[in-house]
């Protein structure tokens, strides 16, 4: 059979339609990813409130040890000896200065406020805050005399309470979770 000219167009013209509904042999990844956004948390009840500025009072009072601990351990490093008493005595200062912070702002943090596992989070971090204020009644009468071991007893409560923290906050929903797929950045 032979095809004219006209015919072929024709022939043509009918087959770029059926091309184009010629099933999609492309692959599809089969994974789906959800773009709703998580939903945000929900509002603080006033006892969950009046937990987190509780945390916010002891801050004050972490902070203030950790400025004594950096000053104490650089001051360990001088040759100046006057220089390393002055960075001991400053140390129990602030160790009794944080403990008024610490214990003023944990008499306000009640765990029970929350449930399931924040509640678990909260106790332990509890827990974390009343032994660093435990110990401060020790630092600040001993700092003078042995700076080094008290400034390691400090830093190690103090990494303790830190990583409390921030289970609390994850677990409480202030905090997203660190994601492990992403490269840290430098």
């Amino acid at each position: 059979m032979r095809c004219t000219p006209t015919v072929s167009l024709i022939l043509i013209a009918l087959a770029l339609p059926l091309a184009a509904q010629a099933p999609d042999t492309t692959r599809v990844d089969s994974i789906t990813t959800d773009t709703t956004p998580p939903a945000p948390p929900a509002a603080p009840t006033p006892e969950q409130q009046r937990y987190l500025e509780g945390l916010r009072r002891v801050a004050r009072g972490i902070s203030q040890l950790r400025i004594g601990v950096d000053q104490a351990t650089r001051a360990q490093t001088a040759t100046d000896s006057l220089a390393r008493r002055r960075a001991a005595s400053r140390l129990g200062g602030f160790c009794g200065s944080a403990r008024s912070f610490m214990s003023g702002g944990r008499a306000q943090m009640q765990p029970m406020v929350y449930a399931d596992t924040a509640q678990l989070k909260a106790r332990l971090l509890v827990q974390r805050l009343d032994a660093i204020i435990t110990y401060t009644k020790t630092c600040e009468t001993e700092a003078r005399y042995q700076t080094a071991a008290v400034t390691a007893e400090v830093g190690k409560r103090l990494q303790a309470y830190e990583e409390a923290l921030s289970a609390f906050r994850i677990a409480a929903g202030l905090q997203a979770p660190a994601d492990s797929s992403k490269p840290a950045s430098p």
